[in-house]
């Protein structure tokens, strides 16, 4: 008897690497490359946390696609939902097609989690490029302003001073800047 593999789309905090990823360790791995997988005519806005919004102007969602483990399904979706906050009306479990970015024509059926009333999200700002992982990249980068750097420009300023952690060394230590 051949069982039929379950697929999921993580576009968030979900993601390999991301604050979330624990949840469904033992249960899922990911399948192919994370970050490599696109949720055809959806759009990402959120704050500290992203929602998949359908998306009138055929937008792209970038994510990951894990592959459950055998006799895992039951267990690791009900994890899900628990995390997703399927009972209190955050988001909704659904299935959805997915493709790889380099290869279009390669599909999976996925399930994934998006609101269930769209329009309540849909004044939450944007996500940048639609990839949560870029997005929080960015906004790391936006508040590391040129005013967070050392004028060295090597690094990040060190203990709320204006040098960077090297600098800041020398100047404790009095060995030359030059060396």
């Amino acid at each position: 008897m051949t069982t039929m593999t379950t697929y999921v789309f993580v576009y968030g905090t979900l993601r390999p690497g991301g604050r979330l990823a624990r949840y469904w360790a033992g249960m899922a791995e990911p399948y192919m490359d994370d970050g490599a997988w696109r949720l055809p005519d959806y759009r990402l806005v959120g704050g500290g946390f992203p929602f998949a919004l359908p998306s009138p102007d055929r937008q792209n969602v970038t994510g990951a696609i894990l592959r459950v483990l055998d006799g895992h399904e039951e267990a690791l979706l009900a994890v899900l939902d628990s995390v997703e906050g399927v009972d209190g009306g955050l988001y909704e479990r659904v299935l959805g097609d997915v493709y790889l970015a380099h290869n279009p024509e390669f599909q999976v059926s996925a399930w994934f989690y998006r609101p269930p009333r769209p329009e309540t999200r849909e004044h939450l700002p944007k996500v940048y490029q639609n990839d949560w992982v870029a997005h929080e990249a960015a906004e790391e980068a936006r508040h590391m302003a040129d005013s967070d750097w050392c004028e060295c420009r090597a690094g990040p300023t060190y203990a709320g001073t204006v040098r960077c952690a090297e600098c800041w060394g020398r100047i404790r230590t009095g060995v030359p800047a030059d060396l």
